[in-house]
C-alpha cells in the first residue's frame, strides 16, 4: 500500500513538472528574437515530445 501511494505520488509530480516543462517551452515558441529560427523549431518539437511523455505517464504506458 505504501509503495503505491509513493508510485502515486511520484507519477503525478513528474507530471507536473513535464507540464510545467512544456508550458515554459510554449512561451519561448512564440518566436523569440535571441534565438536562432533552428533552435526555436527544435523548442517547438521538444515541447510536443513531452507532451507525448506526459501523456504516457498519466496513462502509466498502457497506451501500448
Amino acid at each position: 500500500m505504501v509503495d503505491a501511494i509513493k508510485r502515486w505520488v511520484r507519477d503525478k509530480t513528474e507530471v507536473k513538472l513535464f507540464s510545467l516543462a512544456v508550458r515554459l517551452l510554449d512561451r519561448n515558441v512564440q518566436r523569440s528574437g535571441v534565438i536562432s529560427r533552428s533552435d526555436n523549431n527544435y523548442l517547438f518539437e521538444a515541447q510536443f515530445k513531452l507532451e507525448e511523455i506526459e501523456n504516457r505517464i498519466k496513462t502509466r504506458y498502457e497506451d501500448k
